[in-house]
């Protein structure tokens, strides 16, 4: 059997997409912390009980329905970016969402829309409302920044570059440290104040550094095409307009959730519940996160797939493994007595529902390796069909569950997800079939 090598020749091995693959998955678990991190901020300062429902619900919530439309653009930079004029020309887009959606959020911000959005489609309690309006404002910079870094990172991930993403992260969070002790020291300045102007400054702050530090790439690993013919403006709209969506879809996951636990047994301990463990499996499980950014690097190297697909598997286990220490050791139950607080009438449906997720960490990796496969193949639709199948599992699910009141809510939604993930996974697998078996070297 032939081995995959890369385009020096060298022979491609796990060590190397392990090296590929390390600083990606300490970026995403580190963003995973951030807004843990804030909300624990706010919780600091007075009046915390309104400042948390306004950043969970407003400040915080707005801001990422809002960017959604380019959380997939690194994966389309990095698969399509192949020459200077492809990147020149696609930039152009990249910017164009970066002015469309920060004047979106203007819009919302600081016209009467606001009110129409928080009172009337979100139906926020109306002392929140006055209050998450200041946060919404010194968030302006999130979505601009997030479409322009993310689209850079794309060519950071394209040449192996990973590490540059890392400190990215890690430039940002220590910003969001020093920027909160700074702003604290303002007189009477409150805390979700202190949070979102921390963050949208951060953010920011990211998003120049990947700039900067991209344009090496640029100027010495993106060759020109000599004259060959760049992307047109339909088909990058073919290829792009369903990772648009999905983005966009993903979004019915959490309020689907959060109305059925409303209307399942033990509502509000459900609800209470509900935000700290899905956070913290979220935050291990991102691990899996950078199997999209480790497959974009490698599948385009002949024979390299089996490879990835294996590494892909050995990040999944990790996560389950992880996982499952927590859940059947002492260590979960430090973390939400010391770390969250957790009442301790709520710590037994944490467990359980930890329990419910473990397997999830293998899904998900997976599905992210999918999701890169499905970037470089050019079927993009096939992911957009996933995760509408996924949601419509999930809606069946909590349906059923909500007509027959089985269980508690919390322990229905974590087994519907779980359902949901492995479906969704099946449903990769066999609409991109075709393009795993034209991956699969086996040329001996």
């Amino acid at each position: 059997m032939l081995k995959p090598k890369d385009i020096d020749g060298n022979e491609i091995r796990l060590r190397d997409l392990f090296k590929t693959w390390w600083p990606i998955a300490i970026s995403w678990v580190l963003l995973a912390l951030e807004p843990m991190f804030f909300s624990s901020v706010i919780s600091r300062f007075p009046n915390a009980k309104v400042n948390l429902a306004a950043y969970g619900n407003v400040a915080w919530m707005i801001p990422i329905v809002i960017q959604s439309p380019i959380m997939l653009i690194q994966a389309a930079s990095a698969t399509l970016c192949k020459d200077k004029e492809t990147f020149y020309k696609l930039r152009k887009f990249a910017n164009w969402m970066s002015i469309g959606l920060t004047a979106l959020h203007v819009l919302i911000a600081v016209t009467p829309l606001y009110f129409f959005v928080v009172r009337t489609i979100l139906n926020v309690p109306e002392e929140v409302v006055g209050v998450a309006r200041q946060g919404l404002i010194f968030m302006i910079p999130w979505a601009g920044s997030i479409s322009y870094r993310r689209f850079h990172q794309g060519i950071l991930v394209r040449f192996g570059h990973t590490r540059r993403m890392s400190f990215g992260t890690i430039l940002r969070l220590i910003s969001d440290v020093a920027c909160v002790a700074l702003l604290a020291l303002i007189p009477g300045i409150n805390g979700l104040a202190v949070a979102t102007a921390a963050q949208g400054f951060s953010v920011f702050l990211e998003g120049a550094y990947v700039g900067i530090v991209t344009q090496p790439v640029i100027k010495k690993e993106l060759k020109s095409n000599n004259g060959a013919e760049v992307i047109s403006w339909k088909s990058f709209a073919k290829y792009y307009t369903p990772f648009m969506l999905n983005s966009i879809i993903f979004i019915l996951y959490n309020p689907m959730n959060s109305a059925a636990m409303g209307r399942l047994p033990f509502a509000l301990a459900s609800l209470a519940t509900w935000p700290v463990v899905n956070g913290f499996a979220h935050m291990i499980n991102n691990l899996g996160q950078a199997s999209r950014e480790v497959t974009l690097t490698y599948i385009r190297h002949e024979g390299a797939f089996p490879v990835i697909r294996k590494f892909c598997l050995i990040v999944g286990v990790i996560s389950v493994v992880i996982l499952g220490l927590f859940c059947f050791t002492p260590l979960f139950d430090w973390y939400l007595k010391v770390v969250v607080s957790l009442p301790s009438d709520l710590l037994q449906y944490a467990k359980l529902t930890l329990m419910l997720l473990i397997p999830v960490g293998l899904t998900f990796s997976l599905s992210n390796m999918f999701t890169g496969l499905i970037a470089f193949s050019g079927k993009t639709i096939s992911l957009l069909t996933s995760t509408v199948v996924m949601l419509l599992v999930v809606f069946a699910g909590l349906m059923a569950a909500i007509f027959v009141q089985p269980f508690e809510g919390i322990y229905v939604v974590a087994g519907v997800y779980l359902i949901a993930s492995i479906v969704q996974l099946g449903w990769l697998y066999w609409t991109n079939r075709d393009s795993v078996a034209n991956l699969e070297f086996d040329k001996a």
